[in-house]
């Protein structure tokens, strides 16, 4: 597995959290604002080695526009809501062990000031300058080797690499609970799922909610490429006019089988699932899993999400084992978590206890 133990510091809303002993199946609960959204961004961040454009990424999954006046806002104030406090005179900090003991580390800082000016585009008729300040990652490798990568905003308020290199010691896909996928990129996906002819789970966990559905296929739609479904009608129809429901258990599947040997992060999983459909859900999204070697951590709000992941693995040893639950809460503004193994689990849910 990816992540053995993970540590995070000054991310976010995240101080200094510490998880150790992370299963294939790790299900984040808590309260609103207690940072299970922020942790799934820390792993995601982390999965990208020394690629600082994930930052602009988390700017889009948290609704903030793609498209940057750089005219009208400091260079700075891009990285500074990715910094505990909004302080980007601390470093953010993600280490990472996996199964086999192999270490890695990402240091994440505003600066150095490379002394650089930026002409930037005039506001009311009249001209200034500011010095950049770049987005700099310092990742050490599971080999221990340095790497060091910095993104900054150019003049026409595109994105800019310095020293960019490519390094993936594994695939790690965010899905959040406010974005689609976009229709090209599941059905990239699809495309090579089909080649290599991996179909049938995809299949079997959309048909959790959608039963009628028998085959998906990439086709075009308005001239771009879309996931079309067929259920049993006249013509194919195309994903997003199936429900969210079913879109968002696809996206999934394929996002899980895009990242064979990765890592995948699911916002808010049991949205658009109906109660009674859960259990399945849970037993095939881990078989899913298993298949393709992922690792997962999943947000929930809902205690019937956790009573029917409860259902599915209790007479299921190798499923047991497999699942952890984190809660975080917070305590005078520190974020804290619990850690619940399957047997703590199945225990705190008898007694009624409130684990969500």
């Amino acid at each position: 597995m990816v992540f053995k133990n993970f540590a995070v510091k000054n991310f976010r809303c995240l101080g200094q959290l510490n998880l150790r002993d992370l299963k294939r199946l790790n299900v984040i609960v808590g309260r609103n604002n207690t940072g299970k959204t922020a942790l799934l961004e820390a792993l995601f961040f982390h999965s990208a080695a020394n690629n600082p454009t994930m930052a602009l990424n988390l700017r889009m999954h948290r609704g903030f526009s793609g498209e940057m006046e750089v005219s009208k806002i400091s260079l700075t104030e891009l990285w500074r809501d990715l910094f505990r406090g909004f302080d980007i005179a601390k470093h953010i900090e993600f280490e990472s062990e996996d199964a086999s003991g192999k270490r890695r580390r990402s240091v994440i800082f505003v600066g150095p000031q490379d002394g650089q000016q930026l002409t930037m585009p005039a506001i009311s008729g009249s001209s200034f300058q500011e010095r950049s300040a770049p987005l700099t990652i310092e990742y050490t490798d599971a080999n221990g080797k340095l790497h060091v990568s910095s993104l900054l905003m150019g003049p026409d308020g595109r994105p800019e690499l310095q020293n960019p290199s490519r390094i993936l010691d594994y695939l790690g896909i965010i899905l959040p609970a406010y974005r689609r996928v976009s229709q090209e990129e599941d059905a990239e996906r699809l495309d090579k799922v089909v080649t290599e002819k991996r179909k049938d789970q995809i299949l079997k966990l959309a048909q959790t909610i959608e039963p009628r559905l028998v085959d998906l296929v990439v086709g075009l739609s308005a001239g771009k490429p879309v996931v079309m479904c067929d259920v049993g009608l006249p013509r194919l129809a195309p994903l997003p006019v199936l429900g969210e429901g079913t879109h968002k258990l696809v996206s999934m599947a394929l996002a899980i089988e895009a990242a064979r040997a990765g890592v995948v992060m699911l916002d808010e999983a049991e949205n658009g699932l109906y109660y009674d459909s859960q259990k399945q859900f849970w037993s095939k999204l881990h078989k899913l899993a298993v298949t393709n070697d992922v690792q997962l951590f999943v947000t929930s709000h809902s205690r019937e999400c956790l009573e029917a992941l409860e259902t599915s693995a209790a007479d299921d040893a190798e499923f047991q084992a497999d699942v952890k639950v984190i809660r975080l809460a917070k305590d005078k503004g520190e974020v804290y978590a619990s850690e619940y193994e399957f047997a703590a689990l199945q225990a705190s849910l008898a007694a009624g206890f409130e684990i969500r």
